[in-house]
């Protein structure tokens, strides 16, 4: 069970080094896209690459454009179809932020920073179905 392209997003470059090290480690995934701003995954999304996004851990708290906004977004653009499951990365477990992202159909759960391999084993459960 693993997943094709996973997308990361996180403003943090360090976190970043450290999320694709356990990614790459543990082989669950056979691709993976970071990014820095979410304006710029979301621009990844309308290509034609895009398509092919299984996954993607996307951090809450980052400038440009939050999390939650990448998520309005998402759906505005694309809809309640929009294909990559995805998992919430962040260090902050606000409660509303938690309310409010479980309101979308792609988000499967919160994981705390730093990201394990446990974290990536569910995701590869979601992307398959079986999470």
């Amino acid at each position: 069970m693993t997943i094709g392209r996973l997308m990361v997003i996180d403003d943090e470059r360090s976190d970043q080094m450290m999320h694709e090290r356990i990614i790459r480690k543990t082989g669950l995934a056979a691709e993976v896209v970071t990014f820095t701003y979410a304006p710029d995954a979301l621009g990844y999304l309308r290509g034609p690459e895009g398509a092919a996004v299984d996954a993607i851990f996307l951090d809450i708290n980052m400038p440009r454009m939050t999390g939650i906004e990448f998520l309005e977004a998402l759906r505005a653009e694309f809809g309640d179809r929009a294909r990559p499951v995805i998992m919430i990365l962040t260090t902050s477990m606000n409660p509303r932020d938690r309310r409010w992202a479980e309101g979308f159909p792609q988000v499967r759960g919160f994981v705390s920073k730093p990201l394990s391999a446990a974290d990536l084993d569910a995701m590869a459960r979601h992307v398959a179905g079986a999470g």
